[in-house]
C-alpha cells in the first residue's frame, strides 16, 4: 500500500493523457543518455576483466595470495594476526579453489584479480535494477559510470584486496535503505542486514560505515514517522501516534543480530586492535588530511596538477550547490525533498566514516588512510548521480502545451536548465580521463612485469639474491620461488610464516664471504637507499659487475646488480 502511494506521487495525480505523452517524449533523450553511460560502464568492467591476465602484484596483495594458499583453519589463524577481517580472503579462496578443480593450470593471481571485478559487475546489476526502477535510466547510468571511472574507483577493479567487495556490500545495503523506507518489506530488511554484516567482515572501516548507515536509517524512519503524523493531523484524519520504539523495532533487530553475528570474530578483532595500538605503519595525520580526503575522492589523474585541482574544486562546488538548492526548494517539492534527503545520506555516511577515522588517529593512534573511505564511496556517487540527473528524466516547467518532444527540449524554459549539462559533462570528462589513466598504467605495468620476469629468469638457481627493501623482497620471492635475503633488516613475521623462503641476511662481511666462496650474488637495489648499500660494500671491496637499470615490479622500481670482488 505504501509503495502504491509512492508510485502515484511519482507519476503525478490528475495528469491528462496529453501531459503524459509529453513526459514520455521527454524521457527519451535522458533515457538514451543513461543507457549509453550504463553500457560505457559495462565496457569499462569488461576492459578491467581483460587486464586480469597480468600477474603483477604488490605487497598488500601478497598477503591475500599467502592467505588463500592455506587451509581454511590456518587462513583464519593467520588472518587473526593481520589487521583485517577474514571474509574477503574466504571469498577469494572459494573462487580460486573452485576454478582449480576444473582448470588447475590457471594462475591463482589471474583468478584472484578476476574476483575483484565481480563486485563491480554486481553493482552494475543493482544500478540497472533498483536505481533505474526508482530514478530512471539517466541516474542509473551515471551512477554505474561513476562507480567504474571516478577517481580511485577503477584502481580497485583489479587489485587483489577487499575494498571492491566492501564497496559492493555497503552500497547494496545503502540502496536497500530506500526500499525499506518505501515498502517496509522483510526481504529488504534481510538484505540490509546481510549486506551490512558482510561489509563489516570485509573491512573494519566498512563496519564503521555500516554503523553510520544504521544511524541514517533510524533517523529517516523517525523523520518519516513525524512527517506522516503531521500530514494526518493537517488532513484532520489523526490515526493515533506510533511509538518510536515500534518504528525502530526492525532496525534494533537487525543491529542486535549484527552484533551477535560478529561475536565469533570479536576476540580476534580486539587482539588486532591491541596490536595496532602498540605498533602500526600508518603515519600521524595533520590538519591537511581534511583537504586530502576531498582530493582522494574528487581529484582526477590527468597528469597535470593545476587542472586536477581545478576539476576537484568544480566537482565540490557542484555538489555543494546541489545540496543548497535542494534545501531551499524543499517546501515547493516535498516528494523531491524526501528523495533528496535520502540521496544526501550517501555524503553523510562517507563524512562520518572519515571523521571517525581522523578523530581516532588524532586522539589515540594513527589508523586512517584515505583508501579506507572507498567502501563508502558508492553512496557518495549515488548522491552525485541523483542530483546531476534530477530534472532531466522527469520534466519540470516545460508542460505548457508543446506537443513535440523537440520543441519541448529546446523551449526557452528548458534552455535555462542547460546549465545542468555542465556537471554531467564534467563527470563524463573526469571519468573518461581517469579510467584512461588507469588503463595506461595497467598496460605499462604488464609490459614492465614481463621484462622484470625475464631478468629474474637470468639468475642462476644456486645464486644468492639480496634485497634492501622488505616489500620488494617479499613480492619478488613469490615469483622467484627460492630463498631470498634481506640486507640490514628483518622481514615481517607474518610474511615469514606464509613464505618461509623470505630470510634475513647478514652484514657486509657475510656478503663478502659468499663472494669469496665463489657464489653468485645478485643485489636487488630499491630507491636511493641502494646507493648507501653499494657505498658500504665498496669499502669492503665489493663492486657491481653487471647492472640492469629501472626494472618495475608492480609499483616498485629497482636496479639489478651482479656483485663481484674488486680486483
Amino acid at each position: 500500500m505504501k509503495e502504491e502511494k509512492y508510485m502515484q506521487a511519482e507519476r503525478g495525480k490528475g495528469q491528462t493523457p496529453e501531459k503524459r505523452i509529453r513526459e514520455n517524449i521527454r524521457f527519451v533523450p535522458a533515457d538514451a543518455a543513461g543507457m549509453l553511460l550504463f553500457f560505457l560502464a559495462a565496457a569499462m568492467a569488461v576492459c578491467s576483466l581483460s587486464l586480469c591476465t597480468s600477474t603483477d602484484i604488490w605487497y598488500d596483495e601478497l598477503f591475500t595470495m599467502g592467505f588463500i594458499g592455506e587451509p581454511v583453519e590456518r587462513l583464519l589463524e593467520l588472518a587473526a594476526k593481520d589487521v583485517h577481517p577474514p571474509l574477503y580472503y574466504l571469498i577469494v579462496k572459494a573462487f580460486v579453489d573452485t576454478v582449480h578443480l576444473f582448470a588447475s593450470s590457471i594462475d591463482p593471481v589471474v583468478i584472484a584479480k578476476t574476483v575483484s571485478v565481480l563486485p563491480y559487475l554486481c553493482l552494475l546489476a543493482y544500478a540497472a535494477w533498483l536505481v533505474r526502477k526508482r530514478d530512471g535510466w539517466l541516474c542509473a547510468g551515471l551512477f554505474a559510470f561513476c562507480l567504474l571511472s571516478m577517481p580511485q574507483m577503477s584502481n580497485y577493479t583489479t587489485e587483489i584486496r577487499m575494498y571492491g567487495w566492501a564497496l559492493f556490500f555497503l552500497t547494496a545495503a545503502f540502496l536497500h535503505v530506500r526500499e525499506i523506507l518505501i515498502t517496509r518489506r522483510a526481504v529488504h530488511w534481510a538484505a540490509f542486514f546481510v549486506y551490512g554484516i558482510c561489509a563489516a567482515y570485509c573491512h573494519y572501516f566498512a563496519a564503521v560505515s555500516v554503523v553510520f548507515l544504521y544511524l541514517v536509517l533510524a533517523v529517516l524512519l523517525l523523520w518519516e514517522k513525524a512527517k506522516n503524523e503531521r500530514q494526518e493531523k493537517a488532513d484532520s484524519h489523526p490515526a493515533g501516534k506510533t511509538s518510536w520504539l515500534k518504528t525502530l523495532k526492525p532496525c534494533f533487530w537487525c543491529a542486535g543480530l549484527s552484533v551477535l553475528s560478529y561475536l565469533p570474530w570479536l576476540p580476534a578483532a580486539l587482539d588486532q586492535v591491541s596490536a595496532v595500538r602498540e605498533d602500526y605503519w600508518i603515519l600521524p595525520l595533520t590538519l591537511s588530511c581534511f583537504g586530502g580526503c576531498v582530493k582522494f575522492v574528487l581529484k582526477p589523474s590527468t597528469g597535470w596538477q593545476v587542472p586536477d585541482h581545478v576539476i576537484a574544486v568544480l566537482l565540490f562546488v557542484c555538489l555543494f550547490v546541489y545540496l543548497i538548492r535542494a534545501f531551499f526548494c524543499r517546501k515547493k517539492a516535498r516528494e523531491e525533498w524526501k528523495k533528496a534527503v535520502y540521496a544526501s545520506c550517501g555524503i553523510w555516511v562517507l563524512a562520518g566514516t572519515a571523521l571517525f577515522g581522523i578523530a581516532v588517529s588524532f586522539l589515540m593512534r594513527p589508523v586512517f588512510v584515505y583508501r579506507y573511505m572507498l567502501p563508502a564511496l558508492g553512496g557518495f556517487w549515488f548522491c552525485f548521480a541523483y542530483f546531476a540527473a534530477e530534472g532531466w528524466s522527469v520534466p519540470g516547467g516545460c508542460q505548457q502545451g508543446r506537443r513535440q518532444g523537440r520543441r519541448m527540449l529546446f523551449s526557452p524554459v528548458s534552455r535555462k536548465r542547460l546549465w545542468k549539462l555542465l556537471p554531467l559533462l564534467l563527470l563524463l570528462l573526469v571519468g573518461l580521463v581517469d579510467y584512461r589513466s588507469f588503463l595506461q598504467g595497467e598496460l605499462v605495468k604488464k609490459e614492465q612485469m614481463e621484462r622484470t620476469l625475464q631478468a629474474f629468469e637470468g639468475m642462476e638457481e644456486d645464486s644468492i639474491v639480496l634485497f634492501n627493501f622488505d616489500q620488494v623482497q617479499a613480492v619478488a620471492s613469490y615469483y622467484l620461488n627460492r630463498e631470498t635475503w634481506l640486507y640490514g633488516d628483518e622481514p615481517e613475521m607474518l610474511i615469514k610464516e606464509m613464505f618461509p623462503d623470505v630470510q634475513a641476511g647478514g652484514d657486509a662481511l657475510w656478503v663478502r664471504s659468499l663472494l669469496e666462496e665463489g657464489r653468485t650474488v645478485w643485489f636487488v637495489g630499491s630507491n636511493l637507499a641502494r646507493e648507501a648499500v653499494l657505498a658500504e660494500w665498496a669499502e669492503y671491496g665489493m663492486i657491481p659487475e653487471e647492472t640492469v637499470d629501472s626494472l618495475l615490479l608492480e609499483r616498485y622500481w629497482f636496479n639489478l646488480y651482479r656483485m663481484s670482488l674488486e680486483a
